[in-house]
């Protein structure tokens, strides 16, 4: 362990876009991606922050690389980190079945014929994304069903490498006025 609490090198290597994507100065280069988190998460506020800014990516770019949404982000009611590969039920299923799906949306993302000739039952529906939402981000409910959802959560800044340094982090933790993720 290093001087600074740091165990695995200098704590400014957690704003390396490398090793955190929350940190990538041009999201929108970005191959299609989907984010599935439970609700009780430990990295759901992370998940849905990076769906938030790739979806901003997006729609601030002036050119489009594929037919799909460059993010789709799902976050599943009480479901834990992981939740898709404990032992099988209706949300695991769901939520692997909509990985399989989003596969092949990117694997033909440039495809429009291959793109509508399947049937989509576990994903929201490419071309009405952004319509309903602004980040293209959907709740699934304890009933098992997908809707638009704008996260209601406050947002902080988000740590840089001017406000990233032990002291200033130890501070804001006691302040709680911590990284721009939902709390």
């Amino acid at each position: 362990m290093k001087k600074d609490g740091s165990p695995f090198g200098p704590k400014e290597i957690l704003l390396w876009p490398e090793i955190s994507p929350l940190f990538d100065p041009n999201m929108n280069n970005l191959a299609p991606t989907i984010t599935i988190t439970g609700d009780r998460d430990s990295f759901r506020d992370d998940s849905i922050f990076y769906g938030e800014l790739r979806a901003k990516a997006e729609i601030d770019s002036k050119n489009k690389t594929t037919i799909i949404p460059n993010i789709q982000t799902y976050n599943y009611e009480d479901m834990v980190h992981i939740f898709p590969v404990l032992p099988p039920n209706k949300y695991c299923t769901k939520a692997i079945k909509a990985m399989g799906e989003f596969i092949y949306q990117a694997l033909n993302a440039n495809d429009q014929n291959a793109l509508d000739g399947r049937k989509y039952e576990y994903l929201a529906d490419y071309k009405t994304s952004y319509m309903n939402h602004t980040y293209n981000i959907y709740w699934n409910d304890i009933q098992n069903k997908y809707s638009s959802w704008d996260s209601r959560y406050s947002v902080l800044p988000f740590p840089t490498s001017k406000n990233f340094t032990g002291t200033s982090l130890i501070n804001s933790i006691q302040n709680q006025t911590l990284p721009s993720l939902a709390l």
